[in-house]
């Protein structure tokens, strides 16, 4: 993989669902040949398989993506995948110049007709009882496509497919391919179209705080010496108003400096549970939370911390968020996505000012609450223990 696409005269071992793509693409009549295949979310999303999507868009024009329900193959595997149907190119594009290729038809599906365990789904009527009607929305997918092909826009616009230039493609950073990736930058940005004109100005996290990271791997050797140790939390924990773990570590730990969360810090998950935020009490300050927990480190003199929080919590920033998931077993999001997040400030001073106040004064009360609900639970201890 030298220079930016790949010594391609080099064979290099690689994993057999991106060799099975190689190959079938491969198999196609050049210029006419179409393929439809179902890949791990992995490989349209993920940072490490970019080079497979860059393969993929020099080699073959993409005409749809289906981003498939998370229970597709559910009881069988927790894998989750997107549908892709290609066209093989004449020839390979030098560049990824995706300028002269048709529109890409996208969409999400919610249902697809059984749940994680197996079991057949049926729709509700209006008043909650079961219907016997199996609950599926990929006759709307069909009905979608069809109205598409027709004119290549969508006739009737449903709420889980959409049309994009494929030029949105070649200008992301990553060249991600998943719909839901791209759906939910289009719903934001039509919510806010008429906010970027006036009112607001915008920045990037990144270009506001002093610093957004997670530490590394690490063994975990945990001790029971409370003397020379600190409580270690995990990405379950940050939404709890009262931490209390049995794991603890030592202080002599490795990487217990990159673990350990100051006050005033802002938490974001960035595996399993994707996007819940919280910032860090003088209750947490010192303690140990793992890697798959995101440190945001404020800077006030550039941005308020409360400020920063509130639209971390707000339902349009963890959209955002969302949009940035990738993976195909475990959904996992990187600091630097959470780094480019664009955040609309108010140019409102005093609306500005009102948030911060709110978002201060609330989390005052919290530390409040934590430290009474510590005394409440520490005296109750005490009295049955006598």
């Amino acid at each position: 993989r030298t220079g930016l696409f790949g010594d391609e005269s080099k064979i290099v071992q690689r994993a057999p669902d991106i060799l099975f793509i190689e190959q079938n693409l491969n198999l196609l009549k050049p210029g006419i040949g179409r393929l439809a295949i179902v890949v791990p979310y992995q490989i349209v999303s993920g940072p490490q398989t970019m080079f497979v999507r860059q393969w993929i868009l020099r080699h073959a024009e993409i005409l749809s993506v289906i981003d498939l329900p998370p229970e597709t193959f559910q009881p069988h595997t927790g894998t989750k995948a997107s549908l892709l149907v290609l066209r093989r190119r004449k020839n390979p594009l030098k560049t990824i110049d995706l300028s002269k290729d048709e529109k890409i038809f996208m969409s999400t599906p919610k249902w697809i007709g059984h749940d994680r365990r197996g079991n057949p789904t049926y729709k509700k009527s209006e008043d909650g009882s079961i219907t016997d009607q199996i609950l599926t929305d990929f006759p709307i997918v069909e009905k979608d496509f069809n109205d598409y092909l027709k004119n290549l826009s969508l006739v009737n616009k449903s709420s889980i497919s959409f049309v994009i230039d494929p030029i949105k493609i070649s200008n992301d950073q990553h060249l991600r391919l998943d719909a839901r990736y791209y759906k939910s930058h289009i719903n934001n940005q039509e919510h806010f179209s008429e906010k970027k004109k006036t009112g607001w100005k915008y920045v990037q996290i990144k270009d506001v705080v002093q610093n957004i990271f997670y530490p590394g791997r690490f063994t975990r050797n945990y001790v029971n010496n409370e003397v020379d140790s600190i409580p270690f939390l995990g990405g379950t924990n940050i939404s709890q108003l009262l931490l209390r773990t049995e794991k603890r570590i030592g202080i002599n730990s490795s990487k217990i400096d990159e673990l350990r969360v100051k006050e005033g810090w802002i938490l974001i998950t960035r595996s399993g549970s994707v996007g819940i935020v919280s910032t860090v009490p003088a209750a947490w300050s010192g303690y140990a939370f793992s890697e798959h927990v995101i440190r945001i480190v404020p800077d006030d003199n550039k941005l308020s911390a409360d400020y920063l929080f509130a639209f971390l919590k707000t339902k349009y920033a963890q959209e955002i968020i969302a949009r940035g998931v990738y993976g195909s077993v475990i959904d996992e999001i990187t600091p630097e996505y959470i780094g480019k997040l664009e955040i609309p400030v108010p140019k409102d001073e005093k609306a500005f000012k009102q948030i911060i106040n709110l978002i201060r004064t609330g989390e005052k009360e919290r530390q409040k609450s934590i430290a009474n609900l510590n005394l409440g639970i520490d005296l109750l201890e005490k009295t049955l223990s006598i």
